[in-house]
């Protein structure tokens, strides 16, 4: 399996059923998984500043996690602004780029999401989507980061997946507390605003500083 392939396993695993993405060089392997598919739709925007707005927009309305994928350096910093109104508003949104930095959230994210992680290889992605819809969806929602290659999206190896019926019980916990989202908004001035801050991936998730 590739590692586009097993992005898109991933997040439909964990419950997000619409991504938002600019196509382009680098991130066909990530686009070409959803052909075909009923479970997890791709919605490809003519510039990535709409992705994040509409992953939050969707997000608020179907109450459930959403995600984006842009590409590294412009393309993240046109994402950006979509990532603030999400944290300000408490939305679940995951998002998927790059970055050449050694740090888990790159310089344009720091204070936006309150996690992230690099993906080192395919075999890393069915464990690091689900900490991430996890991240973002808990505690008071907001957006997450997940650096994932071209390289890594473009190799393959063989991935393991949990036992059958997690990703039933990923959609139905996404749900839930894409929903319960919307308690935090109602009552955000009982809620300190805290800094988003980047955390590292849990054992075994250890972001790739070569990557």
């Amino acid at each position: 399996m590739s590692g586009g392939e097993a992005l898109v396993e991933a997040l439909a695993r964990e419950g997000v059923s619409h991504v938002f993405g600019v196509p382009g060089a680098g991130q066909y392997e990530a686009v070409d998984p959803f052909h075909g598919r009923r479970d997890i739709h791709y919605v490809s925007c003519r510039s990535e500043q709409p992705t994040t707005y509409l992953a939050d927009g969707y997000g608020r309305v179907a109450r459930r996690p959403a995600a984006a994928i842009v590409l590294s350096g412009v393309g993240l910093r046109n994402a950006a602004p979509g990532l603030e109104t999400a944290h300000t508003s408490s939305s679940p949104v995951v998002v998927v780029s790059d970055h050449d930095t050694e740090d888990a959230v790159p310089p344009a994210l720091a204070g936006i999401v309150k996690w992230g992680a690099r993906a080192p290889r395919p075999a890393a992605l069915p464990a690091l989507v689900r900490r991430a819809v996890a991240e973002a969806c808990s505690g008071r929602p907001r957006p997450v980061y997940l650096g994932v290659s071209h390289t890594v999206l473009a190799a393959r190896e063989p991935v393991a997946w949990a036992a059958a019926g997690a990703g039933g019980e990923g959609t139905a916990r996404g749900a839930a507390v894409a929903g319960h989202a919307a308690g935090h908004r109602a009552g955000a001035a009982d809620h300190p605003p805290g800094a988003g801050e980047a955390h590292p991936g849990a054992a075994g998730e250890t972001p790739d500083a070569a990557q």
